[in-house]
């Protein structure tokens, strides 16, 4: 982000009509120029203590640059002791002025009698906005690494809970199994004569006892003559 650049051009009368319209076209161009604050201001005579020229002189902010018919060091002269909290800054049109210094703003000094068009000048105080250029960096944050997650399946732990919590069931817990088989032999050990004929019941129900009869009753057919 380029800071602003106040541009100062002082009155002085142009020697000859070309550098009039020369000035003419400085201002039009730098009027349009981002980044650019113009202010005109009468030549140095006038730059009594409470005048308008003056005040705007002392209450100047950010570096400025200043353009007068005049040679360099003249201009210094007379800003020296109005605008103290600038310092003459080296440029490549002055080049014997001091590197920039800190806590001091800059004055950029420029004499029109050096350039032949206004397009230089308009180029010139493009180079100083470019020497200018404040870069601005976004320091970003560190991201923290999202951590692994381990994903359980879906109903395993619960599934496993589950099984851990269900108690095996022990015979006893389910009434009826096998009671029909002790009643059974319990009532035949009361009733011998009952569990007699129970033994007889299964005798006769038996498949195999049923095949030895019918052998027997053949067996007693081939011996009747």
């Amino acid at each position: 982000m380029a800071v602003r650049l106040n541009v100062l051009l002082i009155q002085t009368p142009p020697p000859t009509s070309a550098a009039g319209s020369m000035i003419d076209e400085i201002v039009g161009q730098l009027i349009a120029v981002p980044g650019v604050d113009l202010m005109l201001v009468r030549s140095p005579q006038h730059w009594e203590p409470g005048s308008t020229d003056h005040l705007t002189l002392e209450n100047l902010q950010n570096d400025v640059a200043v353009l007068d018919w005049v040679p360099i060091e003249q201009s210094a002269d007379a800003l020296r002791q109005v605008c103290q909290d600038h310092a003459r800054t080296r440029h490549e049109n002055d080049v014997v002025a001091p590197p920039p210094r800190g806590g001091s703003k800059c004055l950029f000094l420029f004499d029109l009698g050096q350039f032949e068009t206004a397009v230089d000048v308009v180029d010139a105080i493009h180079r100083i906005q470019e020497s200018r250029q404040v870069c601005t960096f976004q320091l970003l944050g560190t991201t923290a690494a999202p951590q692994k997650t381990n994903v359980d399946p879906v109903g395993t732990k619960g599934g496993i809970r589950e099984n851990s919590d269900r108690r095996p069931t022990s015979p006893r817990a389910n009434p009826g199994v096998g009671e029909s088989s002790n009643n059974s032999d319990a009532a035949s050990r009361a009733d011998p004569k009952r569990a007699e004929n129970q033994r007889s019941a299964k005798t006769l129900t038996n498949p195999d006892s049923h095949q030895a009869l019918d052998r027997l009753l053949d067996e007693l057919d081939e011996l009747d003559p």
